[in-house]
């Protein structure tokens, strides 16, 4: 899914279509099954993707997305999951990059990512940089955001080393309790990307328009507005997203019907129970 997403084109997006169709994952074709048409005259593709319109996607496929905190210590690495657990599991030795991706793997096949987050400030050199170097270089088609934040002194260090920066990477300045946008990858960050997090957030607030700046990137590939609306919702249903957040955030409108709708079908239960 993420290669599709970089890479942009319908040959790309007919490729994961095949891959998911044949492993029996047809519902997570959705978003790239009418992309993906090749040839208009091809009557298969087009006979394949009412097969991935109408499949039904497994209950348990709905895994949460978790958020993943790498911060440096004297003698190793520590990641740590952001939902409050106390659990903390240690990098050290050679082949960090192993031991973190079978802390953070995703276990089910979803349509959003994994977040993972760098404390820069808490860096301590040597293993830290190490792992920064090797996550940059190769997460690219990983099913994962990555968050790099910190202090100007190190968030600014960091920014201008010459390492590869994939578009996947999102950096913000640590200010006053809050997060500035800094830019994604190696670029300023496109002007959705930018308008989305323009704001000083919370982390959490970060995380949440990261994921829904991907979700948007899944949608545009999709033209049918039910096909939309499906995805949409599944994606809300994904991530356990109350529809009366989004009113706040800056989403794709096919995101903001499903949650009025939501709202319109909870006000009418409600008056029918009184």
């Amino acid at each position: 899914m993420q290669h599709a997403l970089l890479d942009g084109t319908r040959l790309r997006s007919r490729f994961v279509t095949d891959v998911l169709c044949q492993q029996g994952c047809e519902w997570a074709a959705l978003p790239f099954a009418e992309h993906g048409i090749t040839d208009s005259g091809a009557t298969w593709q087009e006979r394949r993707l009412r097969v991935v319109e109408k499949a039904v996607r497994p209950s348990g496929t709905y895994e949460e997305p978790s958020t993943y905190i790498v911060s440096g210590a004297s003698d190793c690495l520590r990641v740590r999951l952001s939902d409050g657990s106390v659990d903390e599991y240690p990098l050290e030795g050679e082949d960090l990059l192993a031991q973190l991706l079978a802390i953070f793997a995703p276990k089910a096949l979803k349509f959003s990512n994994e977040t993972l987050v760098f404390d820069l400030d808490s860096s301590s050199g040597g293993l830290f940089d190490r792992l920064c170097d090797e996550v940059f270089a190769s997460s690219a088609l990983w099913p994962v955001n990555i968050v790099a934040l910190g202090g100007t002194d190190q968030i600014t260090k960091a920014f201008e080393v010459d390492r590869r920066k994939p578009e996947n990477a999102y950096w913000f300045l640590k200010e006053d309790g809050k997060l500035v946008f800094l830019g994604n990858g190696c670029r300023a960050g496109d002007r959705s990307i930018s308008h989305a997090l323009s704001e000083r957030l919370s982390l959490e607030d970060a995380i949440l328009r990261i994921q829904f700046i991907r979700a948007g990137k899944l949608l545009e590939l999709v033209k049918d507005p039910t096909t939309q609306t499906k995805l949409a919702s599944e994606y809300l249903d994904e991530i356990a997203m109350p529809s009366a957040r989004l009113t706040k955030l800056p989403v794709h409108r096919a995101f903001q019907e499903v949650a009025d709708a939501n709202c319109d079908a909870l006000v009418d239960r409600t008056e029918e129970n009184v």
